[in-house]
């Protein structure tokens, strides 16, 4: 079971609500049980290393809806950060801001001194943190997401029935 912080592979997912690349709040809890989420961190908009992982998952954005998955990423930057970077590279997933570094801290995805780093984790719909990857590279970890999301696929996880 990979560790980070005090976060596991197994535990449920910190809940937190922050304001996404066109200021609206976006709810975590809102979306547990709707699909599963890649829920990845990254140092800062529009750097090289950021702006090849954001395209990759842009580019990939098909399939992991094909997995019943939804992609959301978190920096420390500015909203307005967050809406250039998306405008500019044609990203089709939310961006959300977490300027105070509140959520980061509490997934473990800032640095000794408090500077962002890169980590992905794939959440199930069940809430659960399924697959941690921590200190990765920018586009190796695309694929273990997918390795992952195929594996709950495999496990039989279903999205909750349409209520009439």
């Amino acid at each position: 079971m990979a560790r980070t912080g005090d976060l596991q592979e197994g535990d449920g997912a910190p809940l937190f609500t922050l304001p996404d690349d066109e200021g609206q709040p976006f709810n975590l809890a809102d979306e547990i049980g709707r699909a599963n989420i890649i829920l990845y961190f990254y140092p800062k908009d529009d750097t090289p290393g950021c702006r090849a992982e954001a395209q990759a998952f842009r580019d990939e954005l098909k399939l992991f809806l094909g997995l019943e998955a939804t992609v959301i990423g978190v920096s420390t930057g500015t909203v307005q950060a967050k809406a250039d970077f998306k405008a500019k590279y044609a990203l089709n997933f939310k961006l959300l801001a977490d300027t105070e570094k509140t959520v980061s801290k509490r997934y473990g995805a800032l640095g000794f001194l408090g500077t962002p780093k890169r980590m992905t984790f794939v959440i199930g719909k069940d809430g659960k943190i399924r697959k941690v990857f921590d200190g990765v590279l920018p586009m190796p970890h695309l694929d273990a997401a997918k390795e992952a999301l195929f594996k709950l696929r495999e496990e039989g996880q279903r999205p909750p029935a349409p209520t009439p």
